[in-house]
């Protein structure tokens, strides 16, 4: 059963359950609930069909009715939401969540002001259940929690669709959550808009917390197409989707305004695998504004693919626009996206990146205060296994492409046809009977040289290297008018 509710004066004339409707009573009945729903006061007596269910309950002294009309919970009006106001909000909205036992539809009018639920937070607690809104119908809340999705008791929540409603918290400090997600499967958030206010350099916000006690428990999270906005004033450590356990979830086509740390999975333990993050659009607007990017750790199988970020100040973070990868992140592919700054390895005692591809991406150094485009930390008691980055487009890192920071990746880390970072070049050169010194184009000190005769050179001695590649040159002794082909190769 689902239920509309419209603040009336308490009366006796809703005869109750009284039989089926004939075809001109039904779609009377129709128009009258969608007057209703408008902000109309019903004046006379309704019959309803037996499958409806009218009931009344009294909240600070005001009666609400509620009315099932196929399955769908209307709620409030234009102005002041059908009567609908300050803390009652909190007990009518609430009320019409906790009825959809079975599951049902909820569907939020439209109000000026929003639908304000002050410290109060919104709780989900049963499954398959669709809400739904008019276009700039949105909740608002100023509490440390705003959304809560979690069963009172059972194992999960399941099936939810929220689309079209917004949630906006105007929390002035940044301990709060926007929506928390505790024990749920196949969840789906669809074009809504998600807002916060706050922001302090000494405490952490966030948008969405992702968690489970059991490992397998909260899966197939879905955010579709929304737009999630930070507008405080200092606008410090307001991060995305904080992840502590997820199987399956989906971040594909959303923007990010003014958001730091947009995917963050910092606390190792909690399992972590199936991420899509695709076709999103990050930016930040201001010098107030503080962005890391994303911190992702511990996070295994992951698509990573066709997103945008774009930081038109330096914010003065360390990657103001990049991505921390650390830990054992496993089984990744990164392909076709725009960063505005670099990627920074870092990994634990016994831990360190597993199959990682990063390739067709373009990286665009904004400057201070990150100068490389990769950075590489200690690697202890472990190895990393086949690392590869390449065919991706690489500028504008003020101090080089590559810091190694820590020591451990040595043969296990492939650079190949990056433009910008030369990590493998070619040519030929004609011998003089002395010493040549050629420059050899790489961004960095070969690791490898070869040199050989030309097809059409024959007879003489064979050209060799006489001295190790430097970080800029070779140094070839070949036969006077020989020509020879050389090639120089950087694997780390």
């Amino acid at each position: 059963m689902s239920i509309m509710y419209r603040r009336v004066p308490s009366d006796s004339r809703f005869p109750g359950v009284i039989g089926p409707l004939t075809e001109t009573e039904g779609n009377q009945w129709r128009e009258d609930m969608e007057n209703w729903a408008n902000g109309w006061t019903p004046t006379g007596s309704y019959i309803f069909p037996s499958t409806y269910v009218i009931a009344s309950n009294v909240v600070g002294g005001v009666t609400y009715y509620s009315v099932s009309i196929a399955y769908q919970t209307v709620i409030g009006g234009s102005g002041n939401a059908g009567g609908v106001t300050g803390t009652d909000v909190v007990a009518v909205v609430q009320a019409a969540f906790d009825a959809l036992t079975n599951g049902g539809k909820i569907f939020f009018k439209i109000r000026v002001s929003g639908y304000d639920f002050g410290t109060n937070y919104l709780r989900v607690s049963y499954s398959n259940i669709h809400v739904d809104g008019e276009e700039g119908a949105y909740l608002k809340f100023s509490g440390a929690f705003s959304l809560v999705l979690g069963p009172v008791a059972g194992t999960s929540i399941s099936n939810l669709v929220w689309c079209n409603v917004g949630l906006y918290n105007t929390k002035t400090d940044n301990t709060f959550t926007l929506i928390y997600i505790a024990k749920a499967e196949d969840i789906y958030f669809y074009n809504n808009w998600f807002r916060v206010d706050g922001g302090n350099v000494l405490s952490q916000g966030y948008f969405a917390k992702l968690t489970s006690t059991v490992d397998d428990t909260t899966k197939n999270i879905n955010f579709f197409y929304n737009k999630f906005e930070h507008l405080g004033v200092t606008a410090y450590q307001i991060s995305g989707l904080l992840i502590y356990r997820v199987n399956g979830l989906h971040v594909i086509g959303n923007t990010f305004v003014n958001v730091n740390d947009i995917i963050h999975s910092g606390v190792v333990g909690g399992e972590k695998h199936g991420l899509i993050y695709m076709g999103n659009n990050e930016y930040v607007t201001a010098t107030t504004f503080h962005t890391e990017g994303h911190d992702v750790w511990d996070f295994h199988k992951v698509v990573w693919a066709g997103n945008v970020q774009y930081c038109s100040v330096d914010t003065g973070s360390w990657a103001s626009g990049g991505m921390l990868i650390e830990h054992d992140c496993e089984d990744w592919a990164l392909s076709g996206n725009v960063f505005s700054n670099g990627i920074t390895f870092t990994c634990a005692t016994g831990v360190a990146p597993q199959r990682i591809r990063i390739n067709n991406n373009v990286f665009r150094g904004r400057g201070a205060p990150t100068p490389y485009a990769f950075v590489f930390s200690d690697i202890v008691d472990t190895t990393p296994t086949d690392v590869c980055i390449e065919h991706n487009s690489i500028s504008n890192f003020l101090s080089g492409y590559i810091n190694w920071l820590g020591a451990g990746w040595t043969g296990y880390i492939k650079f190949h046809q990056n433009s910008g970072l030369i990590s493998e070049n070619w040519g030929s050169s004609t011998g003089t009977g002395a010493q040549q010194i050629i420059p050899h184009g790489c961004s960095f000190e070969p690791t490898y040289a070869q040199i050989m005769l030309s097809e059409s050179s024959t007879g003489g001695a064979l050209p060799a290297l006489t001295q190790a590649p430097s970080p800029t040159n070779i140094y070839v002794t070949a036969t006077l008018n020989k020509t020879y082909n050389w090639r120089v190769t950087y694997n780390p």
